[in-house]
């Protein structure tokens, strides 16, 4: 069964990544406030986080991230721009107003494919040592959420994470949502 799970749940991931890059290749963006929704329990479940959406908790178009868990101190921001800028820009835009009062730790969530490599040129510069952002752990992708969830422990969970993706991508819903455009 586990083995089972694991195999729906890399397929409906590359679901997930094929249609955002699709989508967004096409200028329509509406894929990444979807996004953002699905992400929450998956991110609770992956990393035992609360996560809850900004744009509705903080106020539309939340500044420099998205979903964040006010507890444990965590923000993500979430997008479909794979590229260093994109993550200047979002730590730039984090410490300009002011987010490290608020949160420990910044995630830049790529929903797509994120690049091999990231330089970190500038991260440093910006950061400060205000917040924890370490290039290569905290820009995560698809992927990176598949290897979380295979790690997992109790069937439970991963069954969790294969019914929370069936929701949104599968055949059906892909469908549905190509009907909509």
């Amino acid at each position: 069964n586990r083995q089972k799970s694991l195999t729906r749940i890399a397929a409906l991931f590359g679901r997930f990544t094929t249609e955002v890059g699709l989508l967004t290749a096409a200028n329509l963006y509406d894929i990444n406030i979807h996004a953002e929704h699905v992400l929450i329990p998956l991110i609770k479940l992956a990393y035992g986080l609360d996560m809850v959406n900004a744009n509705y908790t903080k106020g539309k178009n939340f500044s420099a991230v998205d979903l964040i868990d006010n507890k444990n101190r965590v923000a993500f921001q979430v997008t479909s721009t794979a590229d260093n800028e994109k993550i200047k820009h979002t730590l730039n835009q984090f410490i300009k107003h002011e987010r490290y009062l608020s949160y420990d730790i910044l995630f830049v969530y790529i929903i797509g494919n994120k690049q091999s490599a990231y330089t970190g040129k500038g991260h440093a510069e910006i950061v400060q040592d205000k917040l924890a952002f370490d290039k290569d752990e905290h820009s995560i992708d698809n992927n990176d959420l598949f290897k979380k969830s295979s790690g997992m422990v109790l069937l439970q969970e991963i069954s969790a994470i294969e019914q929370f993706l069936e929701e949104d991508f599968s055949e059906q819903k892909i469908e549905f949502r190509k009907k909509a455009l």
